[in-house]
């Protein structure tokens, strides 16, 4: 894939995970993304065809995310109590974001629980990953 269709990928998926966690999955359309990005709709379409699609390049997008972080803080901490902190620290520096909209990773999770119980198995390594660390 050439840079620029990288780069409009990418802005895709950052743009489909700002909006679906301070929108929701479902209230969140290809016209909310297109907009957020600049691009047009039929791009949106070109690199993802159906809504599941961006859904499932959203969650390994947060995986990747977070298993980053996870390594880095398990680099950097000398102990479990240095870990503990480190996650403590995550929840403080992103508390007005938690308080407006919750949990990105639980709020997602229930709303597919309610209405897409098919697809909330592409978010649950999210959290297995921070039970696994």
């Amino acid at each position: 894939m050439a840079a620029k269709q990288r780069q409009s990928r990418t802005a895709i998926v950052e743009a489909a995970r700002d909006l679906f966690y301070h929108q929701g999955y479902d209230a969140t359309s290809y016209a909310d993304i297109s907009e957020q990005t600049g691009l047009g709709k039929g791009n949106i379409h070109y690199y993802f065809n159906a809504k599941e699609e961006l859904l499932k390049a959203v969650a390994e997008h947060r995986v990747d995310t977070i298993r980053g972080l996870l390594e880095e803080w398990s680099l950097d901490c000398g102990t479990p109590y240095d870990c503990l902190e480190r996650f403590i620290a995550m929840f403080e520096q992103n508390a007005d974001d938690l308080a407006s909209y919750g949990c990105p990773m639980g709020t997602l999770n229930d709303e597919l629980g309610k209405n897409h119980q098919e697809l909330q198995g592409t978010t649950r390594e999210m959290f297995d990953l921070f039970l696994r660390w």
